[in-house]
């Protein structure tokens, strides 16, 4: 759903599948169609529902989907010949649901209660249902899950049941941490304890999609996880389904600590400037809530141009197409696309386009660096020089990276970029997803660029992306580039003699085949675990004597 590539037609029939299927007025036409919905989560939000026919619950008894056939298990129609059918699954949690439906009969919670799976047996002893010589032998049994459940079985005579809960040790209360649910919640180490167990009302009442939002947000208050997520997936559905929901209370609902809950606000009608801001400077630092923003019609124009300056090109470059679309039928000019287009076109005056080098927008920034005009006149315009070393410093990185992908950008320029950001060791470790690292995109683009049209210059920085501990898997094809067609420095391979084994094997072979590599190389690599690497080094070492 937070994925704004896609298609929110799709995000809303699916919801809107899930409104009928969680809706308790849904008639039963309707959920027989909702039976064969092509996705499982909804079939399986219809085997819950009360007013599902026994056919059907036939039907999905024999899904060949887990999850559905745990819904039937447990719904209060079931009969006794799917109950007895559904006795025999293989899954614990089938049989599980199976002992604690209230309509098995006393034939199958025998079988169950002999189940080899503890949880199986522990639900027998809790259903409230099963008869009292079950409870008494299952009592024999020594696990505390199945003595506690029998302790609290309303089935046992009180003061068996009084002496069983006299064995039991006493419980810790569940807590509720409202930090983590509501941004305005008051953090408390602690927690707050749960004064009320699970129950099966407030757990109809959080999925029922007839349930009103504000007491929705006061049930996620006081009830436990399984409940509280259930209520705010309930409210997410919602704010999908329901356009007449008020920007005030949109901005009550903000306070849920939920990335789904903002996504799903972020795509409604009624969305304001207050709830974009809101979004925009949440925790979550998730830029596509941003761009489902800039897909929603009902944003301002005020905000779409706050959007111009966002952190992430992405958002940037979205927000300037929806920003010229709403100007494009409209007589109207407007200052920021006025100065944009002067930016982009070539005939732009020199001055001009050095004043718009020192814009506060990146995207006019990054429109003069892509400029052919302003590379054009680098070699006989002081002025210009200045202006783009100061592009190629800029402190926008998108800016450095159109400096560097201006197909006339010269030579000087490039070095300037590539020994401003090259690689350092220990910056990029082999596990850069597990570490916040700066990638240096501006190095790689400025060293091909110079492998193009001055390999001699680019060979010095190349060593620098070679670096063992710079190995990830996006660049394997273009060090493998450098190893087999740039000569690496003697100097680098005398340097790292030690650590050349740290290569993968692929890359110590070209390393043999490099016209660089030392004969002490070439004897090392003769002890090579790989016997492609011993064999090629052999070879050279043959072709060398």
């Amino acid at each position: 759903m937070r994925n704004p590539s896609l298609p929110r037609s799709i995000v809303n029939n699916f919801f809107q599948e899930r409104f009928l299927a969680t809706n308790p007025h849904t008639e039963v036409e309707k959920l027989r169609e909702l039976c064969v919905s092509k996705w499982s989560f909804i079939r399986a939000r219809v085997a819950k529902h009360p007013n599902l026919e026994l056919s059907d619950l036939k039907k999905l008894a024999r899904s060949p989907e887990l999850k559905i056939r745990v819904a039937v298990a447990s719904h209060p129609r079931a009969d006794v010949r799917i109950l007895k059918h559904l006795t025999g699954d293989r899954s614990i949690l089938v049989r599980r649901a199976v002992a604690l439906n209230s309509q098995t009969p006393q034939e199958c919670l025998e079988i169950l209660s002999r189940d080899r799976n503890v949880y199986v047996r522990a639900n027998v002893a809790k259903n409230p249902c099963t008869p009292l010589e079950i409870l008494l032998l299952l009592s024999q049994d020594k696990d505390s899950r199945i003595v506690k459940n029998i302790a609290f079985n309303p089935a046992i005579p009180q003061e068996l049941r009084s002496q069983l809960q006299l064995e039991i040790p006493q419980r810790e209360p569940e807590h509720i941490y409202l930090w983590r649910r509501l941004f305005s919640g008051p953090y408390e180490y602690n927690g707050i304890p749960i004064k009320e167990l699970w129950s099966q009302e407030q757990y109809d009442l959080a999925a029922s999609a007839i349930t009103p939002i504000p007491q929705l947000l006061e049930l996620i208050k006081i009830t436990p996880n399984d409940i509280y997520w259930e209520a705010v997936h309930n409210i997410c559905q919602q704010v999908i389904c329901n356009p007449d929901i008020s920007s005030e209370l949109l901005l009550e609902i903000l306070d849920i600590r939920s990335i789904d809950i903002y996504a799903a606000v972020a795509s409604h009608p009624h969305i304001s400037d207050a709830v974009c801001n809101r979004i925009v400077n949440n925790e979550f630092r998730d830029y596509r809530l941003s761009l489902l923003m800039l897909q929603n019609s009902n944003i301002s124009l005020d905000f779409i141009e706050k959007l111009l300056s966002h952190r992430k090109s992405e958002v940037r470059q979205f927000a300037l197409k929806k920003h010229q679309q709403i100007f494009a039928d409209n007589d109207i000019k407007n200052i920021f696309l006025t100065q944009y287009n002067a930016a982009t076109c070539e005939q732009t005056p020199l001055e001009k386009l050095t004043q718009l080098s020192k814009h506060k927008s990146v995207l006019i920034r990054e429109a003069v660096a892509k400029n052919p005009r302003i590379i054009k006149a680098y070699s006989f315009c002081t002025k210009i020089r200045t202006c783009l070393e100061r592009l190629a410093k800029d402190k926008n990185q998108s800016v450095r990276i159109a400096v560097a992908n201006n197909i006339n950008t010269p030579i000087h320029i490039l070095e300037i970029l590539a020994k401003s950001y090259q690689y350092e060791p220990g910056v990029h470790t082999r596990y850069q997803r597990h570490h916040n690292r700066k990638e240096h995109k501006v190095f790689v683009i400025a060293v091909k660029k110079l492998m193009q049209i001055a390999p001699e210059i680019a060979s010095k920085y190349l060593v620098q992306y070679i670096e063992p501990n710079c190995h990830t898997l996006d660049s394997i094809p273009f060090r493998l580039a450098i190893l087999q067609n740039f000569p690496v420095p003697i100097e680098y391979l005398a340097k790292k003699i030690k650590t050349l084994h740290l290569f993968p094997w692929y890359e110590r072979y070209l390393i043999v085949q490099n016209p660089q590599a030392s004969t002490e190389i070439l004897q090392m690599f003769l002890k090579d675990v790989n016997r492609v690497v011993r064999a090629a080094a052999k070879a050279r070492l043959t072709e060398t004597q």
